[in-house]
């Protein structure tokens, strides 16, 4: 199967019907960042922090 890859990948999910666009990939890393996919919902800077060492 070919196609032609979308014109604006910023404004699609997929540019060829099977790999995401850099939009949407993200679109999916600030989800995971911000803790939108966790539960309870944890930002990455707060869920991982480093203990001083002794």
């Amino acid at each position: 199967m070919l196609g032609k890859p979308c014109k604006d990948p910023s404004k699609a999910i997929v540019w060829d019907g099977v790999h995401y666009t850099q939009a949407a990939n993200k679109w999916i890393f600030d989800q995971i960042v911000n803790g939108a996919f966790s539960d309870p919902p944890i930002p990455l800077n707060r869920a991982c922090h480093r203990q001083p060492a002794h």
